[in-house]
């Protein structure tokens, strides 16, 4: 049954929920970080066995049944055009790691080369410069031995106004000078901060260099090792998928071989179930996580709603707003899945019965349709309550 609520009841509505959905959320991440743990500790065990048992179909390919032998013979030209495949990825990552090596040494030379036009430039420039701080400096010595002549005496009175005269030239001339010292110290700078740029460009790029050199040859390395055994990798690979893949018993004439075998089929079951319960924890909390953000989003419109209630209580009604059945059947999702993923060290040995058990809530509670009604509706009631207010 439908509720009428404050709006300060939504908000705790909300808050609740909030809570509950974190509460939800570390009990399914509890999980995953114990399925991960085991999905692990399971791989280990299964890869090293995987690769021991394929060593030994290869090696003793007659003793597992025809169906098994024939099964490989089929996957081998499927596995051959996935190395064929790689092996032109490989010619095509090599080309263009040297096309950009090339490019790297191209255009450091080229930084040369402009460096090496630039030097005769500001050499030019700072010669012209000195030519007239040279100038400007015999300019001024011939001034103050002026002033100086000038001043003898009673000089500095009797010829205080060309006394003065010449002083404003030399302040002039002291100027200019000034001026053409910052732009000779500007000249010098320049090439000093050029030669650093060049210098830490050549470093930088020889390192980047050596780098995509060495890529290059792990490239190189790899392409030829799977163009040489193309035929032998076809059919190990071949071996390697399907053992990786069986999950029901096959026959064969040796007990030891049996044991592996069975071995490897529970191997890969557990395996499989771990990933894909691994996959149903991602998509859970994947859910948690987008509701949340939404109804944090909807507490915020709701906070300002309250604060407008009550900065303008004397003419705005207080809210009533009505939380649909649906809405309220929704909100107790997250009790139900806390519940269902509590005892997570139980379900973490048994990753078939937690898909299962998640199943209902990715598939009928929790639902892209469910979670949109959800928000639409509580919005519908929000807009429903404040259209007394415009």
């Amino acid at each position: 049954m439908s509720q009428v609520v404050s709006a300060e009841s939504l908000r705790d509505f909300i808050s609740g929920q909030r809570s509950r959905i974190g509460a939800a959320y570390q009990e399914v991440e509890q999980i995953q970080a114990e399925y991960q743990g085991a999905y692990t500790r399971f791989k280990a065990e299964h890869d090293p066995a995987l690769q021991a048992l394929a060593d030994t179909v290869e090696a003793r390919g007659d003793v597992v049944d025809a169906a098994l032998r024939a099964q490989i013979d089929e996957w081998v030209p499927v596995e051959r055009q996935s190395l064929v495949d790689r092996i032109a990825k490989l010619d095509e990552e090599t080309k263009d790691l040297r096309r950009q090596a090339d490019a790297k040494i191209e255009y450091v030379q080229q930084q040369v080369v402009e460096l090496h036009k630039l030097n005769p430039q500001l050499d030019e420039q700072e010669e012209s410069l000195k030519s007239d701080v040279a100038s400007r400096k015999a300019e001024l010595d011939d001034l103050n031995a002026r002033v100086k002549e000038l001043g003898r005496g009673l000089g500095f009175i009797t010829r205080a106004g060309r006394i003065h005269a010449l002083d404003r030239e030399r302040h002039r001339v002291l100027g200019q000078l000034q001026v053409l010292g910052t732009e000779l110290s500007k000249t010098r700078q320049q090439w000093r901060n050029r030669q650093d740029a060049l210098t830490t460009l050549q470093t930088d790029s020889r390192a980047e260099w050596e780098t995509m050199t060495a890529q290059i040859g792990q490239l190189e390395q790899e392409h030829d090792y799977l163009a040489q055994n193309i035929e032998t990798l076809a059919r190990r690979n071949a071996i390697v998928f399907l053992l990786d893949n069986l999950k029901e018993p096959t026959t064969v004439s040796d007990p030891a071989l049996t044991v592996q075998l069975q071995d490897m089929i529970a191997l890969n079951i557990h395996t499989d179930d771990f990933q894909v319960a691994l996959g149903s924890v991602a998509g859970i909390l994947g859910l948690l996580k987008g509701v949340d953000e939404g109804l944090g989003r909807f507490l915020e419109s709701v906070r300002v709603l309250i604060s407008e209630q009550d900065r303008h209580s004397e003419y705005l009604p207080p809210l009533r707003i009505e939380l649909a059945d649906s809405v309220l059947a929704f909100g107790g999702t997250w009790d139900e899945l806390a519940e269902k993923a509590r005892d997570e060290q139980a379900l973490a040995d048994r990753p078939a019965e937690f898909v299962v058990a998640m199943k209902p809530f990715l598939d009928e509670q929790l639902t892209e349709e469910r979670i949109k009604g959800f928000f639409d509706t509580l919005g519908r009631a929000i807009q429903q309550a404040t259209a007394s207010w415009r």
